[in-house]
């Protein structure tokens, strides 16, 4: 009995935050905070969250739309189908900015303008949303992230009271606004030009490219408010700064023309290793074909198959052929091969001509494929 009532004390007076409402004192101030990119993937694109400075209750809390838990059953399946959910999360402030002291990332803040009622609105919805049945979300990464929701956050508790005064003068793609955060790290850059589709290759206007913590940054310190005619950021705070790292190789124009390179070397190096007696359909080949219809396959399911809008419609189709895994290793007919083959250059070609005014221009190492991938097509389809 004494162990309970132990139990409920210290409930009670120790974990006020999950059990009470958020309420707010109604000078509080509240800041949007931008963190910059870290070295793990998933840290890439930096992060995003809100922080509320209660001084009269002696609270400094911030709330985190972007937890989501490493054990959870089945996470990496999960993950790949699009059906993992992120959570929201409150961390104190002081365990926060250290774990960013530690990743060494900098940390900026944006104090926002809210009135008394309005932070009031906003501890009632963080109350909410906070609650066990709410405050689990399906993450989609370009339209629905730790940045994306505190974007509408801010919209929903401005209202039509806000505007923001940047505008589309720049737009540039999905794709393009990735390409700054990933260039210098050339395996993950190939990684996310394979798999994004159609979607990527879009125009994200003002609001669209608020899927990035910088970008909803500079979103918000555009933002007005009309009555008053007065900005919404009252006030700019640079609470950590990182050392800085200078950008790899492979990031310059030197870099990704010795990627190109290496990709060459490769696919045509292997090429000449397996096929120095005869130019006719191999093993390799066969090999290497079934793993373009394996990439095919893999486009094909994250398509169809997961909840990604990011990865609909992925253009690779054009090169990409599920139907080579496994037809390849049991087709034996010279004359429908050839035809297949000439085919096969022909859209491998057209990819790489097209893609650079149609798209955007393909990374080197799947350059490198293309091109080899092209002249093996033709090889085997006209020389055979």
């Amino acid at each position: 009995m004494v162990k309970t009532a132990l139990l409920i004390l210290f409930i009670f007076f120790f974990d006020r935050p999950y059990l009470y409402a958020f309420q707010f004192s109604p000078g509080s101030q509240v800041s949007l905070l931008t963190c910059d990119p870290g070295r793990e993937v998933y840290s890439v694109f930096g992060h995003s969250a809100l922080r509320v400075r209660d001084t009269l209750q002696q609270q400094d809390l911030v709330f985190n739309y972007g937890t989501f838990d490493f054990t959870a059953p089945h996470f990496l399946f999960k993950f790949i189908r699009g059906k993992l959910h992120y959570t929201l999360s409150i961390n104190r402030y002081s365990d926060f900015i250290e774990n960013y002291r530690e990743e060494e990332r900098s940390v900026r803040e944006d104090v926002l303008d809210f009135s008394a009622d309005e932070v009031l609105r906003l501890s009632a919805f963080l109350t909410d949303n906070y609650k066990q049945e709410n405050r689990a979300y399906p993450y989609d990464f370009f339209f629905d992230n730790c940045s994306t929701r505190l974007r509408d956050i801010i919209e929903k508790i401005k209202g039509p009271e806000l505007y923001f005064a940047e505008n589309d003068g720049d737009q540039k793609t999905f794709q393009q606004y990735l390409e700054h955060y990933i260039e210098d790290m050339p395996w993950l850059n190939t990684g996310i030009d394979l798999i994004l589709g159609r979607q990527s290759y879009t125009t994200a206007n003002v609001r669209a490219k608020t899927f990035l913590p910088d970008e909803l940054e500079k979103t918000v310190e555009s933002g007005y408010l009309r009555t008053e005619n007065k900005p919404l950021v009252m006030a700019q705070h640079l609470l950590y700064e990182a050392p800085i790292f200078p950008k790899s190789l492979w990031s310059r124009g030197r870099g990704k023309a010795l990627l190109l390179l290496l990709s060459l070397l490769f696919f045509f190096g292997t090429d000449r290793l397996f096929h120095r007696k005869s130019a006719g359909l191999s093993r390799y080949d066969r090999s290497f074909y079934g793993f373009i219809g394996f990439l095919g396959w893999f486009f094909l399911f994250m398509w169809l198959a997961t909840d990604h809008q990011a990865t609909y419609m992925n253009p690779h189709f054009l090169w990409a052929w599920p139907f080579f895994f496994p037809l390849i290793f049991f087709m034996s007919s010279q004359r429908y091969l050839r035809g297949i083959f000439k085919i096969s250059a022909a859209f491998s070609l057209l990819y790489l001509l097209l893609t650079p005014f149609v798209l955007y221009p393909a990374d080197m190492m799947i350059t490198g494929l293309l091109l080899y991938l092209c002249w093996r097509s033709y090889t085997l389809g006209f020389n055979t």
